[in-house]
Parts: structure tokens; C-alpha cells; sequence
């Protein structure tokens, strides 16, 4: 799948090549960036995981989860970001890394890693139903100039993203309605496994206001 200005594009994969060809496509349009994601049912909305509801019906509660997370990862390890306002984008994104439920959704530079993602639940083993997956792409400098009107990628420290995440840490705080992509800082690059190469598109609500 492809998106492109406000429309969505669908496009039917059925093999690498098919896959690499569109690579191709894409690149011939001299799209400046390109994020892929890849998502085990096409019937999956783009929405991260903490606005969706655990097994037993009930919401995630992000921000008690997030606190929790900093308390027991510092007694695993001594190489956790600070409690500085500046590092909330740090802590976010190693929460997302570990797989707690967050505003976060993870995002690659390759195709071929998207696909991965689209494929890893297997829908080809004996006896299961076939489900279609989806692989994404996104170009955020477009998607950053149509909300924000400036193509650059901010990090965790940009202006338009700082609400968003400290909304994270403290329910109380009311974030803008702005869905935009994000690089991860160098923090935990370098004392953590790399994950799907950093890239986040940040969503601070789950209906799509």
C-alpha cells in the first residue's frame, strides 16, 4: 500500500519482485523519503498499540505503565536514560522497543524489513487460514509539510513533538491533535539493540482526531 497526498493507494504485492519493482516506482517519482511498515492483516488500522484494548477488554492505562517501566528498568540497568524533561522521547521508544504498549509506531527505512514484519506470524503454515498483510510506505517530510507545513523530521526535542510526549508520562496533559513522524535520539542506539532503525510516526490519540 501506498500513501500519497490525502488518498490512499493500494497496490497488490504477490511476490519480492513485485515488491522491488515498486521500490523502484517509488523511487522514479523522486519521493525524497520513504518509511515502510509492515502489519500481518491488511484489515489493521495504523494505530498504536496502547489505543487498542488488551485481551480483557480494558484500556491500556500508558502513563502507569510508562512509570512502572522506568522504575524496574533501572534496577536491570545502569545505562537508562536520565529523568531529564529532555529524555521522555528516550524513555518512549525504549518502552516501545521492549514491547510495552505505547503511542508509538515503529517504522523502517527498508522495504525488504517492512515486509518482514508483514509476513512474521506466518500465514502459510498447514491448516491456518490465509490472511492478507500489509506493507506501508509513507514519505514523513510529505506528511510532516501537510500538517505542519515544514518537510524536516523533528526528534524527540522538537517543538511539535515535546507535548506529545510529555502527554505520555501525565494523563492530565491535553497533547495537540497532530500525527507526525519522529527520529529517535542517539541514546539507546548505542546502549541497546537497534530496532527497526529508529524511525516512529507519534499519534497522540487513537480516533484519528
Amino acid at each position: 500500500m501506498g500513501e500519497s497526498s490525502n488518498t490512499i493507494e493500494e497496490k497488490k504485492i504477490e511476490s519480492v519482485q513485485d515488491l522491488l519493482t515498486f521500490v523502484k516506482e517509488v523511487r522514479k517519482a523522486k519521493v525524497k523519503m520513504t518509511w515502510w511498515r509492515g502489519q500481518e492483516n491488511a484489515e489493521f488500522d495504523l494505530i498504536p498499540r496502547v489505543y487498542r484494548k488488551e485481551s480483557n477488554g480494558k484500556k491500556f492505562d500508558e502513563t502507569n505503565l510508562l512509570h512502572i517501566f522506568k522504575a524496574r528498568a533501572r534496577s536491570r540497568s545502569d545505562s537508562c536514560p536520565d529523568d531529564s524533561p529532555s529524555k521522555k522521547g528516550d524513555w518512549l521508544a525504549l518502552a516501545q522497543h521492549y514491547r510495552l504498549p505505547t503511542r508509538l509506531l515503529d517504522w523502517s527505512e527498508s522495504a525488504l524489513t517492512g515486509l518482514f514484519f508483514a509476513l512474521l506470524d506466518g500465514n502459510d503454515v498447514e491448516g491456518s487460514a490465509s490472511i492478507d498483510g500489509a506493507l506501508w510506505v509513507l514519505s514523513p517530510m510529505e506528511l510532516n509539510k501537510q500538517i505542519i507545513n515544514d518537510n524536516s523530521i523533528h526528534g524527540w526535542g522538537g517543538e511539535p513533538i515535546v507535548p506529545i510526549v510529555n502527554a505520555a508520562f501525565d494523563r492530565n496533559l491535553t497533547p495537540s491533535d497532530l500525527i507526525l513522524p519522529v527520529h529517535n535520539s542517539h541514546f539507546w542506539r548505542r546502549n541497546f539493540v537497534r530496532m527497526k532503525e529508529d524511525r516512529f510516526v507519534i499519534r497522540p490519540r487513537g480516533d484519528g482526531g
